[in-house]
């Protein structure tokens, strides 16, 4: 049985990733899709604009057969450890046969050669390393000298923008991933149709047919106008600057968050009385070495207390899946047993029933990160518009 795997975030879900989950499944030759899915917090360093269980909800009624949670520690990460994170819980399932990601150029070749340069990444000797090592002599940061060391080592034949759009870059490094872990999984890529990811105007939305999908970027904005109830990073400002409050008040002697260097925190530090809010404090020190989109996971990880780089996955949340995939999960279960060649991998269901089999470590950090994060998540949404919804041992999985 082939199965097809798919990395998402769905901020929010539209045309275009049904597309995505009808074509992958279409590539592969696959009976089912089973999805990793970012939770509440988004590799953009945001909060997602919608929950992870609505989301999980239209994945479902638009063709995902499965739908698991990324751990936190992996959806706010730079892009190489959350594709690492995220590929390496497809491969611990057992099940999944193929990886199907888009991607705005649509040639796996290019991205399968990229990885394999990326393999040389720490060889002494190799061409990528002694371009690399020149690059960052010259100054170059080490994004900008690590393209420059790719595109040497293979004779510069990429197209001039394969390196800098972002799913040519969680492409690349879904493959490098795959490489690394020795995974028999196949990559397939699909290319991206519709407004380019940073195009933020409503014709697609208006006008949208089969190929032409709008931006999620685009769909944000649409649904923010309209005053639809959603999760800003504005929201959490004032968590935000209490979190690196505490992060400086121990002086010289602290474990930063993850992608926190001590250079970009004592910027931070040196600018925090700036601090109004995260955007305005962002534009004020980002830099070409320290980008937008770095400092932004930075203080989302400082907000959750993510500091931890452990790439073990002891525990994997279920949030939803349709009836008829129920023995694929019966499957999954049976891949990741305890006696399996893929043992330890839990796969929680019902947090009352389940956190308990976990070791004193696993529980300890899923209650410290994902549930920590649900659980502010879920109080900022209900503070800002006056609702309740269940909590996370309340919560059951979508069922479709």
């Amino acid at each position: 049985m082939k199965t097809a795997g798919i990395i998402a975030e769905y901020n929010p879900f539209h045309e275009g990733h049904a597309y995505h989950i009808k074509k992958a499944k279409e590539l592969s030759g696959a009976d089912h899709c089973v999805v990793i899915m970012s939770g509440d917090f988004v590799q953009r360093g945001e909060p997602a604009f919608f929950d992870k269980y609505s989301r999980t909800k239209t994945a479902l009624e638009n063709g995902a057969d499965i739908v698991f949670e990324l751990p936190v520690r992996f959806s706010v990460s730079s892009a190489g450890d959350f594709s690492f994170g995220a590929v390496k819980v497809l491969d611990s399932l057992g099940v999944i046969t193929h990886l199907c990601f888009g991607s705005e150029d649509g040639e796996i070749n290019r991205f399968l050669e990229t990885a394999s340069v990326l393999n040389d990444e720490d060889r002494p000797g190799s061409i990528f390393q002694k371009t690399l090592t020149e690059s960052l002599k010259s100054g170059l940061s080490y994004a900008d000298a690590r393209d420059c060391a790719i595109k040497s080592a293979l004779s510069d034949s990429l197209p001039d923008d394969f390196l800098s759009t972002p799913n040519n870059i969680l492409g690349i490094e879904y493959c490098h991933a795959l490489k690394k872990l020795g995974s028999s999984i196949v990559p397939l890529t699909i290319k991206r149709e519709g407004q380019a990811y940073d195009d933020t105007g409503d014709s697609f939305i208006k006008n949208s047919d089969t190929h032409a999908f709008p931006s999620s970027s685009a769909l944000r904005k649409h649904l923010t106008e309209k005053n639809v109830p959603h999760m800003e990073t504005e929201f959490f400002s004032d968590m935000i600057y209490y979190s690196l409050l505490e992060l400086f008040k121990s002086g010289d002697d602290i474990a930063y968050p993850k992608d926190m260097s001590k250079d970009l925190a004592n910027r931070i530090k040196n600018n925090i009385e700036k601090f109004t809010d995260p955007d305005g404090f962002i534009d004020e020190i980002k830099t070409k070495a320290f980008t937008t989109s770095r400092i932004k996971r930075c203080l989302i990880q400082s907000l959750l207390g993510i500091y931890d780089t452990d790439n073990d996955i002891r525990y994997l949340r279920l949030l939803g899946f349709r009836s008829e995939a129920s023995p694929l999960i019966k499957e999954i279960k049976k891949s990741t047993a305890p006696d399996s060649d893929n043992g330890g991998l839990h796969i929680l269901t019902r947090l009352a029933d389940d956190l308990p089999k976990l070791d004193e470590s696993a529980k300890k950090m899923y209650e410290s990160q994902d549930l920590f994060a649900a659980d502010l998540y879920r109080n900022i949404f209900e503070k800002k518009y006056g609702v309740l919804y269940p909590n996370e041992y309340q919560q059951t999985p979508v069922i479709i």
